[in-house]
């Protein structure tokens, strides 16, 4: 029951079979986060002592070594989320600002090369400084121009900001609504963000709903609850979306005074 470590299996045939397990973190790995490609992925993970984000590569054969995106390590690193757009990788985490500071911003750092390589990181700035002083949990996605979203938490909310392609400015979005842990995709359909939506004391598992917020035009967003029903059924934790040519998914882990059980909703975009 000590820490987690990181391990990797490869599936060939659509998952059908599966390799065997292959170990890719030498310690702890904490929030394990996968980018495949063609020929190729990556995993990233942050470690809870160092506060370093660390990622490994697999060309096909073999697991690298883990490399440290966040420089020298210092800081209290967590959280990395991980984009692709073939071999260009994006990705982005939370960092505290200096050394034992309680305010944290958002970092990311870029890979041309199916992750071989990473540039050094960069402090995440959106226009307009409506950036709660501490924010976290981030989640990236690039969009179909090879621009980046990043939805993000701060002050018991989430919200979304956009970058087009070659900008290193973000330009702030959008407030979701109140909550944490939020989760964004991007398909051709339109944006789908996702997130434990609650008002009041983020400890109280039962209380809170699934919030959706939906974009079909990259500017305007229904929200918070634009799954039918969403709004009334608590205990609903950890909520994400998987979007498919046609379809979106909502999972999610349900919790009741009987169980905790994994849900899948399914509908069709039109």
């Amino acid at each position: 029951h000590g820490e987690p470590v990181g391990f990797a299996a490869v599936s060939r045939d659509g998952g059908a079979t599966w390799s065997e397990p292959v170990r890719i973190s030498r310690g702890p790995a904490i929030n394990v986060t996968l980018c495949a490609f063609d020929g190729g992925a990556v995993v990233a993970w942050h470690t809870r002592e160092e506060g370093r984000i660390l990622a490994a590569r697999w060309d096909g054969s073999r697991w690298a070594e883990p490399v440290v995106l966040n420089g020298d390590g210092d800081g209290d690193a967590a959280d990395v989320s991980l984009a692709g757009a073939g071999r260009k990788l994006v990705a982005c985490w939370e960092e505290s600002v200096a050394e034992g500071s309680r305010e944290k911003d958002l970092r990311l750092a870029t890979s041309a090369d199916g992750g071989r390589t990473w540039s050094a990181p960069l402090q995440v700035r959106i226009e307009g400084g409506r950036v709660p002083p501490v924010v976290g949990d981030p989640c990236v996605a690039f969009d179909r121009d090879g621009g980046l979203l990043v939805a993000y938490q701060g002050a018991g909310s989430v919200y979304l900001a956009a970058a087009r392609r070659g900008e290193q400015e973000f330009r702030y979005l959008d407030k979701l609504g109140p909550g944490l842990f939020v989760h964004v995709e991007i398909g051709p359909d339109g944006i789908f963000a996702a997130w434990e939506h609650f008002v009041g004391d983020m400890r109280n598992s039962a209380a809170k709903t699934a919030g959706l917020a939906i974009s079909t035009d990259g500017h305007s967003f229904r929200k918070p609850h634009a799954m039918p029903g969403s709004e009334s059924a608590t205990g609903r934790l950890e909520t994400g979306v998987i979007l498919s040519p046609g379809w979106v998914d909502m999972v999610w882990v349900e919790i009741d005074d009987r169980e905790t059980r994994l849900v899948v909703r399914s509908a069709r975009i039109r």
